[in-house]
Formats: C-alpha cells, structure tokens, sequence
C-alpha cells in the first residue's frame, strides 16, 4: 500500500540522513568544516516556499516517476540488477548537469530501493529528503564550528540571541560553554 511504502521511504530517509550527520560529525575532527562542506554548497533561494514545492516535491516525484519508473525499468528488463543500478544512476547524475558523489549516490541509493520495493513511492520519500537535507543542511551548518556538539551549538546561539546574562542559570550555563566555545 502506498502509506506502507511512504513510512518505509521515511524509515530508510532518517536512517540516511542520521548516517550522513554522523559522518559529518565525525569528520569534523579531521577537516575544518566536515565533510559536507566539500560536497554540498549553500544555494542561494529567492522564494523558499516555491523552491521547497519545486525542490522537495515535484521534482523528486517527476524524476522517480521517470529514472525509476520508466527507465530502470526498461533497463532492468534487458540486463542484469547491478548493471541496470550502474546506469540509472550514472544517467540520473549525469542530468543534473555533471556527475558529483551526491547525486551519483542518490542515483545508487534510489534504484537499490526502487528494485527492492518494486514501486516509486519509498524512492520518492527518500529523494524529497535528500534533496531538503541537501538545501537545508548548508544553511544550517554555516553557525556550527569545528568540534562544536549539537549541545553546544544551540547553548551558543541561545546565548548569543539573550546577549545579557539574566539569571544565575545562564551564568552557570556561560561559564560550562566558555571551557568549549568562544562565546
């Protein structure tokens, strides 16, 4: 049922998705920035609302019906699995103007669900996440530093917001983030 392939797309979505932040987060200790940073680029957007509509929804569900739904399919019925992923994915990263890891990846990761659940709908759920964690992520990591927890990161920017220290609790609190973050 589509519901079911909806909450399986959303399963496999947060799994990805913790996956990628916890990566990042790790490679935080070896590259300034993470790895996200080098692979992924903040993205100028003028309407939110249009671009999440365009972005997040239609397109994904446009390039599943097609990638997935017609193209590996008919590529599925004249070679085998692996060969079928391979050149759906080169193809769909290759629409996208040059083939990155990123949409090389996704290309892998949509098939592979596409040929496990014989139907659209949980690629679909995870590309709409995918292509929101790819606009949102940039904007979101342009105010956490290097080695910075998450604890950290909204203690520094609640801080930051309050500029003045107006209770005791906020003090304590200034003084454990002073030992992690430069405030």
């Amino acid at each position: 049922s589509i519901p079911r392939e909806i909450l399986i797309g959303t399963g496999v979505a947060c799994l990805l998705g913790a996956t990628v932040i916890l990566g990042d987060a790790a490679s935080r200790m070896f590259l300034e920035g993470g790895a996200l940073k080098l692979v992924i680029a903040k993205q100028k957007v003028h309407d939110p609302f249009l671009f999440f509509l365009t972005g997040c929804i239609v397109a994904p569900f446009a390039e599943e019906l097609f990638f997935r739904g017609l193209l590996y399919s008919w590529l599925r019925e004249r070679m085998p699995v692996i060969a079928a992923v391979i050149v759906s994915s080169l193809l769909f990263a290759g629409m996208h103007g040059f083939i990155s890891p990123v949409q090389l990846a996704g290309g892998l990761i949509f098939a592979g669900l596409y040929e496990w659940r014989r139907n659209v709908w949980a690629p679909y759920v995870v590309h709409a996440a995918g292509n929101f964690g790819i606009w949102i992520l940039p904007v979101s990591y342009t105010h956490i530093r290097v080695h910075e927890t998450v604890l950290d990161l909204v203690c520094r920017l609640f801080l930051q917001k309050k500029k003045k220290i107006h209770t005791q609790n906020d003090f304590l609190l200034k003084v454990m983030l002073s030992s992690y973050t430069s405030i």
